[in-house]
């Protein structure tokens, strides 16, 4: 079983000088950075005519991007194969998100990123382009690591992040910035550059090839505080009305007066003091919800018909196995103040005694496949036996 307190901090960030902490530290969400053969020898998962076959698929989300005689085009698959007959030799991209669960065997690209929680990890989407092929200079609310995987790319990256840039919509849905300056590099198959948080960069083809873009998401205080505030645990408290039982004579009918003001400000204030133990719960129900283009595909993943645990045992005994549902987020974490443990898969939560060992739940949210001998461990414990029994017959696991 997984134990993350053995995982050292001091372990290497990739082919650098750096430790993975040291790279936190002096780099994450703060400057770029450049590791040369960051992936030595590298050799890309995923062919390029394997990339393009994914954007013929109507659930997968892919766009294509050109530039030609100064007019720029964006289009959004699917595509189909006389789309690609019609394009020119160069000046053209594709961009294809979430391969990693589309193509498990490119998941593995994001191994080395562990030391930053999954949660925090979006997808691996990867681009192929022509010579010449971008996307034009813009800027990401996200950190994003870019690896070349194929040809030559060159990188135009902004000395500070770009908070207020001027940007200009080129074509419908395609902003890009109006002015970028700053240092560039020329990126070889293995090279790999970090990105903060709303760093302008501008990625140009020097030769066909693809680059993988591992990116790292966050949620916004506005959908953590509308999960919060959406809670069910909240809506009586929600619902009362603003009380003033001390009111006093006015003389300005129209005024909104300042002790008015001040008890507004008091009972949210209180309000707010009532939401900790719901803001817990929300953060694992936001970061794990599924995205909206994927919900379709985590779908067809559902058992047809509910499963019991006797006959879970009886598959598993005669050597089936069981499979997580690719498209589904999911984690973990302590409530120390409702001292309990919560899952989480695809935006809902599932609460958990402490008297349950936390590696189970580590492993549920890491694995990939169940086997008899993980089924038959785990079950000793009722209260994990039933979290795996719901989990399986809402969708997280199947078997083929």
């Amino acid at each position: 079983m997984i134990d993350v307190s053995e995982w050292s901090t001091g372990r290497r960030f990739f082919d650098s000088a750096l430790s993975q902490q040291q790279f936190l530290t002096e780099y994450w969400q703060k400057k770029p950075l450049l590791i040369r053969q960051a992936f030595q020898n590298f050799i890309s998962p995923i062919s390029a005519d394997e990339l393009a076959g994914l954007t013929l698929e109507k659930d997968i989300e892919s766009r294509l991007i050109s530039y030609h005689d100064e007019h720029w085009q964006m289009r959004h698959g699917p595509f189909d194969d006389a789309d690609y007959q019609q394009l020119p030799d160069k000046n053209w991209t594709i961009l294809v998100q979430d391969v990693d669960k589309h193509v498990p065997d490119t998941a593995s690209i994001l191994e080395p990123f562990q030391f930053i929680p999954n949660w925090r990890c979006d997808d691996l989407m990867i681009s192929y382009a022509t010579q010449g092929g971008t996307v034009g200079p813009h800027t990401d609310s996200y950190d994003v690591f870019l690896l070349q995987a194929e040809g030559q790319r060159h990188w135009q990256v902004s000395d500070s992040a770009l908070y207020d840039a001027e940007v200009v919509e080129v074509t419908s849905g395609l902003l890009q910035l109006q002015h970028l300056t700053g240092r560039g590099w020329c990126l070889e198959p293995g090279d790999m550059l970090y990105i903060p948080p709303h760093y302008g960069h501008y990625g140009v083809a020097l030769s066909a090839g693809m680059t993988f873009s591992i990116g790292f998401s966050a949620p916004s205080y506005r959908r953590l505080l509308e999960e919060v505030f959406d809670n069910k645990k909240l809506s009586s408290s929600l619902n009362r009305l603003y009380s003033d039982p001390q009111r006093q004579v006015v003389y300005n009918n129209h005024e909104i007066e300042a002790e008015a003001i001040n008890g507004i400000q008091q009972q949210l204030l209180s309000l707010l003091s009532l939401t900790e133990g719901v803001i817990v719960e929300s953060i694992g129900r936001v970061v794990t919800e599924t995205k909206a283009s994927l919900i379709t595909l985590a779908t067809d993943f559902h058992l047809t018909a509910s499963i019991t645990a006797e006959e879970v045992t009886d598959f598993l005994r005669q050597g089936g196995e069981l499979f997580k549902n690719p498209y589904y987020r999911f984690a973990w974490l302590q409530d120390r103040q409702a001292q309990q443990y919560y899952f989480f898969m695809a935006g809902q939560s599932y609460p958990i005694p402490l008297s349950c060992d936390k590696r189970w739940l580590e492993k549920l949210a890491s694995a990939s496949l169940w086997c008899y001998q993980d089924w038959q461990e785990m079950r000793q414990d009722p209260d994990l036996a039933t979290l795996f029994m719901t989990l399986l017959n809402d969708g997280g696991w199947y078997y083929e």
